[in-house]
């Protein structure tokens, strides 16, 4: 029995070619693909320094926009929370970091920033709970000052108010009102800090400065002229000098301050090179990935001049379909995946990093690499329905086993999702869903695109 149609009976029938003829025009397509390929490189040469720019904009992105959803998150968590000032500089692309800065330091440039007149009043290193080593014996010898005649602490004695020393007592004689250590303590700071804010306690020399650190006997030399803070800082020095054994010398103050900066500006929001060689490595890369964009139809032109030359002359206008929906396939995936998956991918991995507690710096190599495949994967598997319509036409699958076997296909999607995307769940899951869809497109191409153009050959 003779074949039903021509295209059955003989695959090479109407086609004058050889095998030999087939590889040679394999080859001077090849060629000429290549040829393309170098020309486009040449003029992506130009544009080499914009798509190394272009490329890092969704990776710039990504981190500007992480920094500032944590900067956001971290201040609503604080007392008080996101003011309207702190709201609007976040919308305005500011983000916030968290510093500590010691008093003197802090008083010191705001005397560089501020007249004198305008410096505004800083509290000294204040006196803490914890600084009080001993409260009883502190609050004892304190106590015992009154019977002596002379000295620090009878000097200090005086300086105190009746309900003070009435305070003190207490204390030394564990009265039932102190009858914890913690809350000794904190009687204890707050007395002592009321004293180091007085002028009187500097001013006498009834206090050595011979235990004063060096740093420290430059504001007794001058004690005569101390403004309000380091007169307190002097004062708190002279009170741990008088009771040594029982309070613990004055700590580092620090403040916390929170500085804001545009976080386009930050370090951490750009990708770096490691090596001198690198970036020119980089350069050569985006203007080879421009000449594969600017070659693309000439490149996908000559793939379809070749497998148009092993066609039927009735199936060569068929090229004319397929070429323009392969290239437009292709794009579609790779600017899928460059401007939705990119932002996606780079969302669950900076969060995934961050909860984990790992800080990412970005390489720029890396990521080139990252940029590159991402795309060219997309654009590869998008070809899903053209592969479908092929294998049916070369009688390899029917459109009924499609139909049947759409299991089957949806886990060698997925399958092929994960070899074709990186090793996170992300970028193979918003492959695999688009995939599904055009497995479906592919069906309907089959369908609507039935063999035909070719007589039937009677028996």
């Amino acid at each position: 029995m003779a074949a039903k149609h021509a295209y059955d009976a003989d695959l090479f029938q109407d086609s004058t070619m050889t095998f030999g003829e087939h590889l040679e025009e394999l080859r001077s397509c090849l060629i000429r693909a290549l040829a393309g390929l170098m020309v486009g490189f040449v003029i992506g040469l130009l544009f080499g320094n914009w798509v190394v720019e272009y490329i890092q904009l969704p990776l710039e992105e990504a981190l500007q926009d992480f920094y500032l959803k944590k900067t956001r998150e971290r201040i609503q968590a604080m007392e008080g929370g996101l003011d309207a000032y702190e709201a609007t500089l976040l919308e305005e692309g500011f983000f916030a970091e968290s510093w500590e800065m010691d008093l003197p330091k802090l008083r010191q440039g705001l005397r560089t920033l501020f007249p004198q007149d305008l410096l505004p009043a800083l509290p000294g290193s204040p006196v803490r709970a914890q600084d009080v080593l001993r409260p009883s014996s502190f609050a004892g010898r304190l106590a015992t000052a009154a019977e002596e005649s002379s000295g620090a602490h009878q000097f200090l004695w005086k300086k105190l108010r009746p309900e003070q020393r009435s305070k003190i007592r207490q204390i030394a004689e564990g009265k039932e009102r102190f009858t914890t250590a913690e809350s000794q303590k904190r009687a204890l700071a707050e007395i002592l800090n009321e004293l180091a804010q007085r002028e009187t306690l500097s001013q006498t020399d009834d206090f050595s400065p011979d235990s004063l650190p060096a740093s420290v006997r430059e504001l007794w030399e001058r004690r005569e002229t101390l403004d309000l803070t380091e007169r307190a800082d002097l004062n708190r020095w002279l009170l741990t000098t008088a009771f040594p054994l029982d309070l613990g010398p004055p700590r580092l103050a620090l403040v916390p301050l929170r500085l804001w900066r545009r976080v386009a500006e930050d370090p951490r929001t750009s990708s770096k090179a490691l090596a001198f060689t690198e970036p020119f490595m980089i350069y050569m890369k985006a203007s080879l990935l421009a000449g594969a964009v600017i070659s693309g139809p000439w490149v996908f032109y000559q793939i379809w001049m070749f497998v148009a030359a092993g066609l039927y002359p009735h199936e060569k206008h068929y090229v004319k379909i397929y070429g323009p929906m392969s290239l437009g396939l292709f794009l579609g995936g790779s600017l899928l995946a460059f401007f939705v998956v990119f932002e996606y991918v780079l969302r669950f991995l900076l969060g995934f990093n961050d909860w984990l507690g790992i800080d990412t710096e970005p390489r720029i190599n890396e990521w080139l690499s990252f940029a590159l495949l991402l795309p060219l994967g997309f654009g590869i598997s998008f070809q899903l329905p053209l592969v479908m319509l092929f294998l049916e036409r070369i009688g390899i699958f029917t459109m009924k086993a499609y139909v049947e076997k759409w299991r089957l296909a949806v886990l060698f999607i997925f399958v092929l999702s994960a070899v074709l995307t990186p090793a996170e769940p992300t970028s193979m899951v918003m492959m695999a869903f688009p995939l599904c869809c055009l497995y479906a497109g592919g069906i309907l191409l089959c369908r609507f695109m039935p063999r035909g153009g070719a007589p039937a050959v009677e028996e």
